[in-house]
């Protein structure tokens, strides 16, 4: 069994992972750049990896429980905060994989011949690639925000004079992926 303290800083430490991938995700900043199909690549895996972890924390923590006659409200608290941080991942998740869809059509459009109908689906291809983008950061921002809010909570909630134990084997955070893009 995990203590509230190792709960906490989990959750902290998921928020931070999820928060560096949102600061990652770039965005298009001029018509003649490409969408890096290894960016998106490497941002999907790092969410679906988070997404993972969470998963597998909220069911170690309801493991946890089997056979309790009371659940502690802080393991409780956990595991519904992992689930609705879980469920706004996803989602930007999806948005990710929609983009990927429309670099695909840009990608399809590249080898076309250049007159107006082309540019104009170059444009809006490009634009939809890019409002997918803006909208799977805000959705990685929130679930960030939310796990810090919900470990907020689980700390504000525990009894003065708590006494942190040691943990005996909690799921660990897989390790981030560095960046090959420079900055």
């Amino acid at each position: 069994m995990t203590s509230a303290y190792d709960d906490i800083s989990e959750m902290h430490g998921l928020a931070e992972r999820v928060h560096l991938v949102a600061e990652d995700l770039a965005v298009l900043d001029s018509p003649s750049s490409r969408c890096d199909f290894d960016d998106l690549d490497r941002w999907m895996r790092e969410i679906a990896t988070v997404v993972a972890h969470m998963t597998t924390a909220a069911a170690h923590a309801d493991r946890s429980l089997d056979g309790a006659l009371r659940y502690p409200a802080v393991t409780q608290n956990k595991i519904v905060a992992l689930a609705e941080s879980v469920r706004v991942l996803t989602q930007a998740l999806a948005r990710l994989g929609d983009a990927m869809a429309q670099a695909g059509l840009l990608r399809q459009l590249e080898p076309e011949a250049w007159n107006g109908q082309h540019v104009r689906a170059r444009r809006v291809a490009r634009d939809t690639v890019q409002g997918h983008l803006v909208r799977a950061r805000l959705h990685l921002n929130d679930g960030g925000y939310q796990l810090h809010r919900a470990a907020d909570r689980l700390l504000a909630s525990l009894p003065p004079g708590t006494i942190w134990s040691q943990s005996t084997s909690p799921p660990q955070a897989p390790p981030t992926t560095p960046s090959p893009r420079t900055r």
